[in-house]
């Protein structure tokens, strides 16, 4: 069933195995140009393709698929179970394609461009580019309740950077390329598909893409689910507020994301911080002069956000983990970076210190911002209380310590035990 985009993955994996390398620069032409029709025939490629399956390659081939095979069946085996609790899975269609899908498509690419990143540029002016992301779309839209469109801005005014030159270009498609994934879509989900789960990253800067034309937005921009963060704070841009003002259609809205520094770093850059404490304590009522630390500034960062109906949280900012990605390349091991497995006691520390997210603190400043503390004064009261509940030192449970010295009990009793019976046991060998 996953045959078209499936064999072409196996077979790469196959050659890096046999090249032990898996840049097919390191490749002989034939099996570097195996899927280019300019160079090899199709017919000498499938014979090349069955010559690779019947050899001692094909082990490799039949091993990926099979790892492939578990994945997905394990993958739809666990939507299942989150659809029967009514929990909605998303995936994050990235912008990028694999070494494999460009060696596989060579067609679909502008030689020697990139979008950044190291991202290779689709050439959408031709029939294998628009073929190559409709199947994307296809196996997304099968495999998940709703998709995340990783910086989908891209598909609107996309990026074109000569790795020759390092010049830069623009292509603008207006919506035709959201137009193209759109239809894919439906074709899979049906015309009655809810297309408010489809979420499209619009985060960028001024000089990459603006979602504003003329103090406007763009008609395709407004009637899609934006993602936003307020990286880009400014006085009518980039907040709760100016989002309420100028989008009548769903967004969802967060402090911050992966590409953003730490908020710790945004504390420490003294202009951005100047420009955005003012901005924020307008928003929030709250004084500019109380925001005088870190803890101040990081808390009502995380609080405006609270503002808007659908928001988000990126993991480091809840658990105040001060590292970021040292380095944005996708192909580097330091993109890497996991959460401790001492997590929860570094966090319970973080809120005792004012920092990290305490989620009731934050609903605390929202709520007095928008007067609901005078208008819901009982929940605004259970607000009050867990928040200083998550603020205050752990305490250490009477119940705990008992249980420990319990099992330290039956611990040396179970090992007395045993050496008075190991004890019996010499002794009566010895008579």
């Amino acid at each position: 069933a996953n045959k078209k985009w499936l064999e072409p993955k196996s077979i790469y994996e196959a050659l890096s195995v046999k090249y032990q390398n898996r840049d097919i620069k390191a490749w002989n032409d034939f099996d570097r140009n195996l899927y280019n029709t300019e160079v090899i025939p199709i017919n000498k490629r499938n014979e090349a393709i069955n010559n690779i399956k019947n050899s001692e390659l094909g082990k490799e081939c039949k091993f990926y698929e099979f790892k492939q095979f578990l994945a997905e069946k394990h993958l739809a085996e666990a939507k299942n179970k989150l659809n029967q609790k009514g929990i909605k899975l998303s995936g994050d269609m990235l912008i990028g394609f694999s070494g494999d899908e460009v060696w596989a498509n060579p067609k679909a690419f502008t030689p020697n461009t990139s979008i950044g990143w190291g991202i290779p540029a689709l050439d959408f002016e031709t029939p294998e580019a628009e073929k190559l992301l409709r199947d994307k779309v296809n196996t997304f839209a099968k495999r998940y309740d709703g998709i995340r469109l990783d910086a989908s801005w891209t598909y609107i005014s996309q990026p074109n950077i000569n790795l020759a030159n390092n010049t830069k270009t623009k292509k603008d498609y207006g919506s035709k390329i959201l137009d193209i994934i759109d239809d894919e879509i439906k074709k899979v989900k049906g015309k009655d598909f809810n297309f408010d789960n489809i979420m499209h990253e619009f985060i960028a800067g001024d000089e990459d893409f603006k979602m504003f034309e003329n103090g406007q937005m763009r008609s395709y921009c407004q009637k899609r689910t934006k993602i936003q963060t307020s990286n880009f704070l400014g006085q009518d841009y980039g907040t709760t507020f100016s989002y309420k003002q100028n989008i009548n259609s769903p967004y969802i809205l967060g402090a911050s994301n992966h590409d953003s520094k730490p908020l710790f770093l945004e504390y420490q850059d003294i202009a951005k911080r100047k420009k955005q404490t003012k901005i924020l304590a307008d928003i929030l009522k709250i004084p500019e002069e109380k925001i005088d630390s870190y803890s101040n500034f990081s808390q009502i960062k995380l609080a405006e956000p609270m503002m808007s109906k659908n928001n988000m949280i990126f993991f480091t900012d809840a658990l105040n983990i001060l590292e970021r990605y040292k380095d944005n390349n996708l192909r580097s091991e330091d993109y890497r970076l996991k959460i401790l497995n001492n997590y929860q006691d570094e966090y319970f520390k973080s809120l005792e210190k004012g920092e990290g997210l305490n989620i009731m603190d934050a609903l605390d400043k929202a709520f007095v911002a928008e007067g609901l503390d005078k208008k819901e004064p009982e929940l605004y009261k259970k607000i009050v209380k867990y928040k200083k509940i998550l603020q205050s030192p752990e305490k250490k449970s009477p119940k705990k310590w008992i249980s420990l010295v319990a099992i330290g009990g039956v611990f040396t009793l179970t090992a007395l035990i045993y050496i008075i019976n190991k004890n019996k046991k010499s002794q009566s060998s010895q008579l």
